[in-house]
This record gives C-alpha cells, structure tokens and sequence, in this order.
C-alpha cells in the first residue's frame, strides 16, 4: 500500500472534503474554512517569530578550544617548535603533497627565518611563514 505526506495541498483537499460532507450551508462552511485557515496561518506566524526572537538573543560568537599535555619541560618543547622545519612532521599539508617544493631563508629558529613553499595541488597552494619575534 502506498501512502502519500500530508502536504498543505493535500491536506486543503482532505479539509475541502470534509467541509463538503457536512450537513451545512455554503456560507457556514466558507467560514469554518477560513477559521481554520486562520488558525493554521497564526500558528505558523507564531512559530516563524519564536525562531526569530530566538535567533536574536541567540550568542552569534563561539569558540573551539582543544587542549593536549605533553610530558616534557616548556623549554625542550619551545627549544623544538620554535624551528619551522620541525612543522613539516606534523603538517596535514605537506602529507596532502610529498613533491611539494620548499624553500628556507635565513638561519631556523630565529627572527627572520622564512619557510616557503609551493604546490600543484591547490588544497596546498604556495605561500610562507616568517618569525617576527619569538618570546
């Protein structure tokens, strides 16, 4: 057996069907209609103002925040993640493309240095990071 969703026009048909078979005057009908009309227009405008009201007291800011602890003194970890080459080991980019071309300038680990690289790939593309400043 098949069944079919109860969509506005369907359920206009069903409404129109009953209304026909009741033992009324045309008039009355055409006004229990629109009543009923009335009321599921109300609960739709109704339902449309809640979702805006909420949407506006709704926080529009959010943060992700993701912590990990690694068992090592701060100096031997900023010692190994202040090189820039280090990055490679842990970068989803350089994994996407092993011939990506990388091009270092400067002296590792200290202000100045820059890291290029370029790709075919286009989830890689090209560009570069520079140190600044390390703190």
């Amino acid at each position: 057996m098949r069944t079919k969703c109860l969509n506005p026009k369907n359920f206009l048909y069903l409404l129109h069907l009953i209304l026909k078979n009741l033992p009324l005057n045309h008039q009355l009908k055409t006004t229990v209609m629109m009543k009923i009309l009335k009321k599921i227009l109300l609960v739709a405008v109704s339902l449309i103002a809640i979702l805006l009201i909420t949407a506006i007291f709704t926080k529009k800011d959010y943060a992700v925040e993701r912590e990990i602890t690694i068992n090592k003194p701060k100096q031997v970890v900023f010692d190994y993640i202040k090189y820039l080459k280090n990055q490679d080991y842990f970068s989803k980019w350089a994994t996407m493309d092993p011939n990506i071309k990388k091009d270092y300038r400067g002296t590792d680990g200290t202000v100045g240095f820059v890291s290029a690289w370029e790709s075919d790939n286009d989830d890689v593309g090209k560009g570069e990071q520079e140190i600044k400043k390390i703190t």
